[in-house]
């Protein structure tokens, strides 16, 4: 990744500037006769409404990942994406399975990262073709795991199971979670 060094940079219109100067870390926007400063500005993160620990931002990032079943399954679409803000992680699936193969019925594995709270919730937007015949279906990140648990309901009555196979040939699902890592 390259690196730009400047020292002021202005509005298209060329009115206004934006400089960083070295020496303080600090970052004064320039508008006429209103100035805005930010300072504590580091090259490792920011401080956010105030200069303490609890308010000092430095980690954001962005990416995809690999769900994944497991054995020999396929997959005809197979995307995920992660934001990672902090300690605070969200994850978005879509998945179609092409064949099930040898691969695992009930969980999600590749998690980014891995789960620091406990259990966090990871529900389903939408799933088709199923394994089984459903009520309701839902998946949960346990605590230390980079896999999504999946349970099902098979009736309004019933309670949730993570025996049930949920995933099979064809399926289609929909989902997100958002955890806690480290």
């Amino acid at each position: 990744m390259s690196q730009l060094n400047v020292d002021t940079i202005k509005k298209a219109d060329g009115t206004g500037s934006l400089t960083v100067p070295a020496e303080t870390g600090t970052l004064v926007i320039k508008d006429g006769s209103n100035d805005v400063t930010l300072n504590d500005i580091t090259a490792g993160g920011i401080y956010l409404g105030g200069t303490v620990a609890a308010n000092y931002l430095d980690d954001y990032e962005e990416g995809t990942w690999t769900p994944s079943l497991g054995g020999t399954a396929t997959y005809s679409v197979r995307e995920a994406y992660y934001t990672k803000i902090g300690n605070l992680v969200f994850v978005n699936i879509t998945m179609i399975i092409g064949s099930i193969g040898t691969g695992g019925t009930t969980a999600l594995t590749g998690l980014p990262f891995t789960c620091r709270q406990g259990i966090a919730p990871a529900p389903v937007a939408y799933m088709t073709n199923g394994a089984s015949n459903f009520y309701s279906v839902t998946g949960y990140v346990g605590n230390n795991s980079t896999s999504i648990t999946m349970v099902g309901q098979t009736s309004l009555d019933g309670t949730l199971s993570t025996v049930l196979n949920i995933f099979g040939n064809s399926t289609y699902i929909e989902m997100s979670a958002v955890y806690t890592t480290d």
